[in-house]
């Protein structure tokens, strides 16, 4: 004789099985097997639309001028660097309290 936990165990087993069997992906009026069958069909034809819409090449052409843009801001960091002249720090202030002035006749 089974116990509780043994049939909801085969009860769960046989669920899965029948989602398993019962799950078909659908897109664009085909139907996949799995899952990532469905994803790789959906990658292939955003890639390309944007072949067709010509967003590909705009998008090398970016990328490309970005990276020309990084190697020259690199260059140029690279060449001879500035010496840093070191100012004179100001003199340091003092209340007049500490340097013993007296008030200058105004009271509060």
């Amino acid at each position: 004789m089974k116990t509780r936990r043994q049939i909801d165990a085969d009860a769960a087993a046989m669920s899965d099985e029948e989602e398993e069997e019962a799950q078909v992906f659908t897109f664009n009026g085909q139907n996949y097997d799995t899952y990532q069958g469905m994803v790789d069909a959906k990658r292939k034809r955003n890639r390309d639309v944007l072949a067709s819409s010509g967003l590909l090449e705009a998008k090398a052409a970016v990328d490309n001028a970005a990276t020309m843009a990084e190697k020259r801001a690199a260059a140029t960091a690279r060449g001879i660097k500035r010496s840093k002249v070191k100012a004179e720090p100001l003199p340091r202030r003092k209340s007049s309290r500490l340097s013993g002035e007296k008030a200058a006749g105004k009271f509060v």
